[in-house]
């Protein structure tokens, strides 16, 4: 039986490109000040959420996100249905490295909400390392880079390693065949 996406913690909807644009539109009719970046910023950076406090305002979007749940259902792992491949970012990739690569991960998850699973690893390849290059990120060095978009205070806010993006890649490609993908993974190319 799919979740309902109304019961899902802000978190998770943030990793969803539908459930990001429906709580940014709620958001923008709630609040005059609204800016969802913010909002992401506070709810993954550091685990505090401004707004959604009160009981109407959270009906108003629990409202939003049923519809999503006839749109494209929210499946628990191994439940049959049609599988999309930001469901392999849900879970965190075992380190962060940085305060900023949570953002990263549910930023690049979202590039990921309609493609459907088993998705060619060479695709997951492209479309993963094409969000990094696209903010700067190198791949596989050890090196950071500051990206505002996910700074959300602490030390290391903002920053996303090219470490974090390669190890990133190696738990996505692990995950890929426990949702039917091919087994032959490409992580040893990827070692350059």
């Amino acid at each position: 039986m799919p979740v309902s996406f109304e019961s899902l913690e802000f978190g998770h909807l943030l990793h969803h490109k539908l459930a990001y644009e429906c709580i940014d539109a709620v958001g923008g009719s709630l609040y005059d000040d609204w800016d969802v970046i913010q909002f992401e910023k506070s709810v993954l950076g550091a685990e505090y959420c401004p707004a959604f406090k009160r009981e109407d305002e959270l009906a108003i979007l629990r409202q939003e996100l049923l519809r999503l749940d006839g749109q494209m259902p929210f499946l628990r792992f191994g439940e049959e249905g049609t599988h999309h491949a930001y469901e392999l970012f849900l879970s965190e990739p075992g380190f962060w490295g940085s305060r900023g690569a949570p953002l990263f991960w549910a930023y690049a998850a979202r590039e990921f909400t309609t493609d459907i699973l088993p998705l060619d690893p060479r695709l997951l390849v492209q479309k993963y390392l094409a969000v990094a290059y696209e903010l700067g990120i190198p791949y596989g060095v050890d090196e950071y880079v500051y990206i505002e978009r996910f700074a959300a205070g602490g030390m290391s806010s903002g920053q996303v390693g090219g470490a974090f993006v390669e190890e990133g890649l190696k738990t996505l490609l692990r995950r890929l065949p426990l949702y039917g993908g091919e087994s032959r993974l490409l992580i040893h190319y990827y070692n350059h």
